[in-house]
């Protein structure tokens, strides 16, 4: 750990094993006082906080997010799993969530495929990394990759400049979000509807609106009073934005927005 200079660690089948276990390892862990470390229990237990870990892993948002993308759902199932995922959290400990990882990436295929496409693969993400929580990246996600790497992951090499604008859409809403206190720990409000994925964020005087659409067809978004007639930056594009009383989004197109 200290060579390598490991900043965390990510514990397997971890709601499995008893929590005084996890209690006396995440402790010692905590004693270490050099290394400010992140401890991810891949599990969903809400004792898993109580133990000491930081996250929890995102198991049920990934269903949701497969079954409203693939199957129709509306995105309003994303809402209830804000308060689900993380009863018995505390300040600072979060869920994480994601769109592959090294187990579905496997048995579901990449996100390009699983989420129709490069545009789907993109709103899908925009959702798992703003909505709430903290965002997961497989190797290759980044650089649009359609060939799955399957265990024990070593058949597989990742092209890293194969998809050079598929990398620049994720790292620039990365930068988005790690810019913004709003997006990262932020208070979310749902504004969704069947269709769209649409929600608030506030920290102090810092607020975002991100409007993501879930379905490969165009769709018209009626914003609620609250937010019709505001102004905001586009934080994509840079430029201001004053909303009237409907959003127009493109199939799979989404609108991160700041004030």
């Amino acid at each position: 750990m200290f060579t390598a200079n490991v900043d965390g660690f990510r514990l397997d089948y971890a709601d499995f094993q008893p929590n005084d276990f996890w209690q006396q390892a995440n402790d010692t862990l905590r004693s270490i006082k050099t290394h400010k470390l992140l401890l991810l229990a891949e599990g969903t237990r809400a004792s898993n906080y109580s133990s000491g870990f930081d996250y929890n892993f995102g198991f049920a948002f990934y269903d949701a997010i497969k079954n409203v993308y693939r199957n129709g759902a509306p995105a309003t199932a994303f809402d209830a799993l804000n308060a689900s995922e993380y009863t018995g959290s505390a300040s600072g400990q979060h869920v994480v969530r994601y769109t592959t990882n090294h187990d579905v990436n496997s048995s579901d295929g990449t996100p390009v495929t699983l989420f129709n496409g490069d545009a789907g693969a993109m709103s899908a993400f925009v959702v798992a990394a703003l909505y709430k929580g903290v965002p997961l990246i497989y190797n290759g996600q980044e650089a649009g990759m359609r060939t799955a790497i399957t265990f024990p992951f070593t058949s597989v090499k990742v092209a890293w400049d194969a998809r050079p604008d598929v990398t620049r859409a994720y790292k620039q809403l990365l930068a988005i979000r790690a810019g913004s206190v709003a997006l990262r720990r932020g208070t979310s409000v749902s504004f969704s509807s069947a269709a769209v994925c649409a929600f608030t964020k506030t920290s102090g005087s810092e607020q975002a609106f991100v409007l993501v659409n879930t379905r490969n067809t165009p769709s018209t978004y009626a914003l609620p009073a609250a937010l019709a007639g505001t102004t905001w930056t586009n934080a994509l594009l840079g430029s201001t934005v004053t909303l009237g009383t409907q959003v127009q989004l493109p199939a799979y197109g989404y609108a991160v927005l700041k004030k």
